[in-house]
């Protein structure tokens, strides 16, 4: 073995994106012939967060009858943070768990390397945020940064009286590249801008884990969006309509704007029943970073709702695409790919994108 090397990142996330980036970051970095774990600290804060029922009204009275409202839909709940459980015991090696940051050192075991690895962990509005996802608890070892983010708006989303602690606590990496550009630009340098983890994969290992057979018979739309937005549902409306398809989610954010004529939820779906749903989906249609990213992966065509707005899919784009207004309606802000636009041109971008990667 080459050394050992602890990850940090949102691993124990209900949250299909994060889960699924653990897993292909630490994948790739034990291919290459290291001793890899992911470290298994989880924030008390992340575990209250994704506690059942998810409650977002803040009036007591409110909360109560939300909290009634998800009755019908707690066992289907509970099966998802079940398989997400299952998904990180069978596909991931996690250290022992940890839920003390003055005790991760102990717990968790020290490493020669450490990889602040991909995703928001960056983004200090993030609810789970702790500056452990700078690796501040690290006393021995080499830091490294792999694609962290600060999230959609880049360097704007860190308050001012962060940003000089931000600033030191990086200074102590010894090698750093970032997700997006937007978050390269907070350091004033020319960091580079690395590919998220989930594309460093082959594309191959991705269908190994969505399956041989879909889930959902019969055509239809896959529609994610971890908040629920009007403008990515009414988008799947308008299309499933227009095409003849059902629509399938995997998610309710707010219990009260339920729509069941409409939509079929699953929403007892795991990361390796999200990956079936988007790979056999005639058309994905959201809001979700990561649904961008694998229905690039397997090749789907998808719409992106006010896609180009979110500098994340719109930096992502463009670097397949180049011009990306090519990719959008006239006077809109989706992005919307279709099955023509995967030319071979797109392919030897991509290509040449993850060989860079995987070089840093």
């Amino acid at each position: 073995m080459k050394g050992t090397v602890g990850i940090v990142d949102f691993h124990a996330a209900t949250n299909y994106g994060s889960a699924l980036l653990a897993y292909a970051l630490q994948r790739v970095v034990s291919d290459m012939g290291y001793d890899c774990s992911i470290i298994n600290y989880q924030p008390q804060k992340q575990v209250d967060g994704y506690r059942l029922p998810i409650l977002v009204s803040r009036h007591p009275v409110k909360r109560w009858i939300e909290s009634l409202c998800w009755l019908p839909y707690n066992k289907q709940m509970k099966r998802k943070v079940d398989k997400f459980k299952s998904f990180a015991h069978d596909y991931m090696r996690l250290t022992p768990y940890c839920c003390d940051p003055s005790k991760i050192n102990e717990e968790c075991g020290t490493f020669d390397y450490y990889i602040a690895g991909g995703d928001q962990i960056w983004n200090t509005g993030c609810f789970e945020f702790e500056w452990y996802y700078y690796l501040d608890f690290v006393r021995n070892g080499k830091k490294i940064a792999y694609a962290p983010s600060m999230g959609p708006n880049g360097r704007k989303t860190i308050p001012a009286h962060l940003a000089e602690r931000v600033r030191r606590e990086v200074k102590t990496y010894q090698a750093v590249a970032v997700r997006d550009s937007g978050t390269a630009a907070f350091f004033d340098s020319n960091l580079p801008v690395v590919l998220d983890p989930t594309m460093l994969l082959d594309v191959e290992e991705w269908n190994k884990l969505a399956g041989d057979s879909p889930l959902i018979k019969g055509e239809y739309v896959f529609y994610y969006d971890p908040f629920d937005h009007e403008v990515g549902k009414n988008a799947a409306r308008e299309y499933a309509v227009e095409h003849g398809y059902r629509i399938v989610s995997s998610n309710i954010y707010m219990i009260f704007q339920k729509d069941t004529r409409t939509f079929d939820y699953r929403l007892d779906a795991g990361p390796l029943e999200f990956l079936n749903f988007v790979k056999y989906a005639k058309y994905c249609i959201g809001r979700s970073f990561h649904l961008c990213v694998f229905s690039l992966l397997f090749r789907k065509e998808f719409q992106m709702a006010d896609g180009l707005i979110d500098a994340r899919n719109r930096e992502l784009a463009e670097s397949l695409w180049g011009d990306v207004e090519r990719l959008s309606k006239a006077g809109d802000n989706d992005m919307i790919v279709s099955a023509t636009d995967y030319t071979a041109e797109v392919e030897t971008r991509f290509r040449d994108l993850r060989e860079s990667s995987l070089l840093f």
